[in-house]
């Protein structure tokens, strides 16, 4: 790889590490909390289908969640119903006291959210975790 090319992709990583700063900025302002858990801080703007694959940062693809709960949801181990925005847990969640409190718990949404954009990627997001889940 050339100087050169090395220079274009370190100055794509510092945009796109700031578009996700926006991104969480964006997430913060509308949902105010962890979609999951209502905890104020700290917490990230977490991309629903991942930027790895849609490269993008549009907020009807994102969640404010806590650390935890966005990993968890990275991991597949729960996911949100794109019909009913209702949190759905792993056999593994649902066996840990501490997170079975939120199966069921619906999900709010801010109006400036689009929601049927939003639903149409929580459908990618449950298909990979029935998925997961069916193993």
């Amino acid at each position: 790889m050339s100087i050169t090319e090395m220079k274009m992709m370190l100055n794509m990583d510092a945009r796109n590490s700031t578009k996700q700063r926006e991104f969480a900025k964006k997430l913060h302002e509308l949902y105010k909390t962890c979609v999951i858990c209502g905890i104020s801080i700290p917490v990230e703007g977490a991309h629903i289908v991942p930027w790895c694959d849609r490269e993008e940062f549009d907020i009807d693809n994102g969640l404010l969640m806590c650390n935890n709960h966005h990993a968890l949801f990275d991991r597949f181990l729960f996911t949100i119903d794109p019909n009913t925005l209702i949190i759905k847990l792993s056999n593994e969640m649902n066996e840990d006291k501490h997170h079975k409190v939120y199966k069921n718990k619906i999900i709010c949404v801010p109006k400036e959210i689009n929601l049927d954009n939003l639903k149409n990627n929580l459908s990618s997001h449950y298909d990979k975790f029935t998925m997961h889940s069916d193993k």
